[in-house]
């Protein structure tokens, strides 16, 4: 992007316009927005999903079939990390997709492997069908991830943009909470089909009728179809034709090249290797572990949790800050909110470790010696909780999990996916956006296989101090390498 495009298009192209047509205008856009995000309620649901099913497994394995289900303790993992695998191949594809056939009808493709992956899930046998609907789900969330986030950045104003990206984090959420309540009175199966059903619904009933993106039309040069759909989301006292002319230009290159052949450019390289560090500093300060293993990592702290009250309450909390992020971020900036987020994640992991620390070391009330403990088996892993004296100390790990949460929900959790498409100019967004939301879904993938690995060979408390050692190196990184975006055009 030159420097003229930044400065003319930093000016804005609007006459005055009264506040309440402002705002009717930006709550169509966030109407819009969330008529499309009912995919991502999908999305929600299928991440959270082994949570109702482990549930179910431990007390009646039957399937919808009346056989039994064996599961292995991989395969139990597995049914985890298998959608971060899927969603690998799916945010290439999202890229091919989002260039080839626009964003709206990107929107539909993308849900029609995740409601057959629910399908096969539902109607399950043995183990290798539930592990193919997870990957199948995989590819959805994955598609999803680039192509809901880059409609977002390119359909609303630019002072409501970290809003309505957001949003989509507060639906999935949303979606997460659901499933896990649905569960508390349907079985597994019957569960699943409620996700297969939402993403019909958003293929058959919403996307059809969504309008396109018109930075993507006019790209494309279908100046007509951009200016009807510009004149509707931007107002009467927009000046459209600017308008068009700042996108034709910010997504212009001196050497003509777009697409997947611009991404071996220097400006381009550079950004994706800034994304690719920021996904590492968010992936491995555990923003994913602790997501996927709450119950497992309270109970191994020495707190005997129930499973669904913790997985909705961690989801519950999610949302609370990322309804605050909503109100944040287009006015302290995406920098600020992560350096915020990071200092939470770095206390909270750090008073995690610590008090890990003084257990394993006798310098606490809250565990006692193994010979007083009563055991409780965790993966096929026998720990140990004391049955007198933890009461008072309890608290200290449920309230690390719930300020790392916190953490997670107002910054190293969204923005990295909300960073990702407005890094890049519309001519290369989709294709750019893929490789980064790649590289960032293999590092997710890493920090979840490495878990256990990790646990053993640091012991859990210096695994939680190495989380918090690497979001406190984010810090400074955010600082010094992460571009300011709020506010600004990003073509």
């Amino acid at each position: 992007m030159n420097k003229e495009c930044e400065t003319e298009a930093g000016k804005g192209t609007t006459t005055q316009e009264p506040s309440a047509t402002r705002r009717l205008r930006h709550a169509t856009q966030i109407l819009l927005l969330l008529a499309g995000s009912l995919s991502y309620m999908a999305a929600g649901m299928f991440v959270a999903w082994p949570n109702v099913f482990i549930a179910h497994i431990i007390q009646n394995n039957s399937t919808i079939f009346n056989t039994q289900l064996h599961l292995t303790d991989s395969e139990t993992d597995m049914l985890g990390s298998m959608i971060f695998l899927g969603s690998l191949p799916g945010f290439l594809l999202a890229g091919w997709l989002l260039d080839t056939i626009g964003r709206r009808w990107s929107q539909l493709v993308s849900a029609l492997p995740g409601a057959l992956g629910s399908l096969l899930i539902g109607f399950s046998l043995n183990p290798p069908m539930l592990l193919v609907g997870r990957f199948l789900e995989g590819i959805t969330f994955g598609m999803l991830g680039v192509v809901v986030r880059t409609y977002a950045s390119e359909i609303v104003d630019t002072n409501i943009r970290g809003t309505a990206s957001v949003m989509y984090a507060v639906v999935m959420n949303m979606g997460s909470v659901a499933i896990v309540g649905l569960g508390i009175k349907l079985s597994w199966y019957y569960v699943v089909f409620v996700s297969f059903a939402v993403a019909l619904l958003h293929c058959f009933l919403v996307a059809m009728f969504l309008v396109e993106s018109p930075t993507y039309l006019a790209v494309k040069n279908r100046e007509a179809e951009a200016t009807v759909i510009l004149r509707r989301l931007r107002g009467s006292n927009a000046d459209i034709k600017e308008e068009l002319r700042i996108l034709k230009m910010m997504n212009q290159r001196e050497d003509g090249t777009s697409g997947w052949g611009a991404l071996i450019k220097r400006d381009v390289i550079k950004n994706i290797l800034v994304m690719f560090g920021l996904f590492m500093m968010c992936s491995f300060s555990g923003v994913q572990v602790m997501k996927m293993n709450t119950v497992r990592i309270l109970v191994t702290a020495g707190l005997e949790f129930d499973e669904t009250v913790s997985t909705i309450m961690f989801n519950l909390l999610l949302i609370a800050g990322n309804v605050t992020i909503m109100y944040l971020l287009d006015r302290i900036g995406r920098r600020r909110c992560l350096v915020l987020s990071l200092l939470l994640i770095t206390i909270g992991n750090s008073c995690f470790g610590t008090y890990v620390f003084l257990t394993d070391s006798g310098g606490s009330p809250a565990m006692m010696e193994v010979a007083l403990g009563t055991p409780l088996e965790v993966n096929s892993t026998m720990i140990y909780q004391s049955d007198a004296g933890s009461a008072s100390w309890s608290w200290v790990p449920l309230m690390c999990v719930l300020v790392i949460a916190v953490g997670q929900s107002v910054g190293a959790g969204p923005i990295p996916w909300i960073l990702t498409p407005e890094y890049f100019p519309t001519v290369i967004r989709s294709q750019a956006s893929s490789v980064c939301l790649l590289l960032g879904g293999l590092q997710t993938v890493a920090a979840l296989q490495l878990y256990s690995p990790m646990q053993a060979s640091l012991t859990q408390a210096g695994l939680y101090w190495t989380y918090g050692l690497v979001a406190a190196v984010g810090i400074p990184y955010s600082l010094l390498f992460v571009k300011e975006t709020a506010g600004r055009r990003v073509g």
